[in-house]
């Protein structure tokens, strides 16, 4: 009896394993998941950006922590000047780096809205990247770049400076987002 339900057993094992080595996606290398993760991750850094700027009073978007360092307002243009230029380059339009936006000394109102304009640039690029195009090359410069990379390279950015605006939240005595909503 054990006999049998080990054969049987081994049987199973066997057979899913085998259907589960078997290509059955028309999806090499796995774009679609790759292309669905990059996204998830822009989404959530952007989310958390946006409501940083968002919750930050604008008595206090001239913070900053050191005398050497950008001002909280001066972060938020930066991100938004690195997102469209990233988002600009992988949407194959070879985008300049400019930094209006940060040295525009704008208000909390003009900045929150450069930075949702270039969080809505790109989202576009990013829902337009697919398995077909995401490791196609873009004019970069004097160079190319791969698509999917200048969209990686965007969400490290993001996410490098995400970590500068909890710190000057958390000097000013404000919860992060990503600490409200009990994410890390």
């Amino acid at each position: 009896m054990k006999l049998l339900a080990l054969t049987i057993a081994a049987v199973a094992v066997t057979a899913g394993t085998g259907s589960a080595q078997a290509p059955t996606s028309a999806d090499p290398g796995n774009m679609t998941r790759f292309g669905r993760a990059i996204t998830a991750r822009y989404d959530a850094i952007t989310r958390d950006i946006v409501d940083a700027a968002d919750a930050m009073p604008e008595s206090e978007y001239s913070f900053r922590a050191t005398p050497k360092v950008r001002t909280f307002a001066e972060i938020i243009g930066h991100i938004a000047d690195s997102q469209n230029f990233f988002c600009g380059v992988a949407g194959g339009s070879n985008t300049e780096y400019g930094d209006a936006i940060e040295t525009s000394h704008g208000t909390k109102a003009a900045l929150v809205k450069a930075l949702k304009d270039s969080v809505a640039k790109c989202d576009e690029v990013y829902s337009r990247t697919d398995p077909t195009n995401a490791l196609a090359l873009v004019p970069a410069g004097k160079g190319d770049a791969l698509r999917s990379m200048m969209l990686l390279d965007n969400i490290s950015h993001d996410n490098e400076h995400y970590g500068n605006l909890v710190t000057y939240m958390r000097l000013r005595g404000h919860v992060p987002p990503s600490t409200a909503r009990g994410s890390n």
